[in-house]
Formats: structure tokens, C-alpha cells, sequence
């Protein structure tokens, strides 16, 4: 399997290259894995600060966790846990509030027959990369989706925390 994040799927080609890295990597890994899910946090054609474009996509472009798969995916969810899903990329206050975070889950069936569930992240950013109150709610959230059932799970990601920070800790 392959986890990513900060994924990026264009909507149609000419796309300017760093907006097309979801689309290129599930080209080149296709024969090899199949199965692949998609978990975009927001859509936009360009990243605006104070309403001024500061840099185009090249086109309307999505973004965020991808999962790619040899072994059959047998159901997959986007979960938001923080803000929703976004039509455009205002980095504005980014900051100070972040955009849309959400957790890629997908069951697999491995080739014995067994299932594994996989959370892909790609938590929510601040500076200081010790979290905060919004960081250690949202691993409670993540724990919550790990215990939801008994089927075996993978947590992986970018948590855009530090390994001492408090909710890697809860996570651990």
C-alpha cells in the first residue's frame, strides 16, 4: 500500500505539474495496485490570500489523502473532523484557523481473506508542532475510528505534530 498526503487530482489536463501528483502517481502505480481512494479536503483553481490569487493551479485541482492498494478495497470514507470540505483555498488566516482535515478509512481484503483498516491523516497544522486543544480533540476522534470495530488497523500519515507532542501521545 501506498499513503499520501497533500495529494493533488486535476480535473482535466494542462495542469501546471505539482497540481497533477495524485493523478501521475496512480498512473504509474495502476498495474501494480489497482485499487485506489481518493480523500479531497477542498477543490480550487488557485490559492487566494485577502482575495488575491497568489499562485493558479492551472485549473480546478483537489487535494489531500490518496490510498493506493493491491489488495481489493472494500469500503472507503472520507471523514471530516475538522471544518468541511472547501470550493476554493483561501490562505488567508490559514495560521491561525487551517482549511478542512479530514481521515482517509478504507477496509482492505488481504489475499488470506482477512481485513485491515487503514487511517491515512493529514492532521491539522500549528506552529509550535506541540498541538493544541483542536489537536488532541481530533486524535480522540481518531481513537474513536480505531475502536469503532474489531477489524485490525494501520494509523498513518502526517500528523504535523511532534512525536512528544500530547495528542501523539494519545494516538500512541
Amino acid at each position: 500500500m501506498i499513503a499520501l498526503q497533500e495529494s493533488m487530482m486535476p480535473h482535466a489536463d494542462g495542469f501546471f505539474a505539482p497540481f497533477k501528483s495524485g493523478k501521475e502517481i496512480s498512473d504509474y502505480f495502476v498495474h501494480r495496485m489497482p485499487y485506489s481512494f481518493f480523500a479531497p479536503l477542498f477543490m480550487a483553481r488557485c490559492r487566494t490570500k485577502n482575495g488575491i490569487c497568489i499562485r493558479d493551479c492551472g485549473g480546478q485541482v483537489e487535494q489531500d489523502t490518496q490510498l493506493l492498494s493491491n489488495q481489493l478495497i472494500l469500503a472507503a470514507e472520507n471523514e471530516f473532523y475538522y471544518n468541511n470540505y472547501k470550493t476554493e483555498y483561501d490562505a488567508t488566516r490559514f495560521r491561525e484557523k487551517d482549511w478542512a482535515r479530514s481521515i482517509l478509512v478504507v477496509v482492505i481484503e488481504l489475499s488470506n481473506g482477512k481485513q485491515v483498516k487503514i487511517i491515512n491523516v493529514h492532521g491539522i497544522w500549528n506552529a509550535s508542532r506541540m498541538g493544541d486543544d483542536r489537536t488532541v480533540s481530533r486524535s480522540e476522534f481518531i481513537i474513536s475510528e480505531v475502536l469503532k470495530d474489531k477489524i485490525p488497523t494501520i494509523v498513518v500519515g502526517d500528523f504535523n505534530l511532534l512525536p512528544s507532542s500530547p495528542s501523539i501521545k494519545i494516538i500512541e
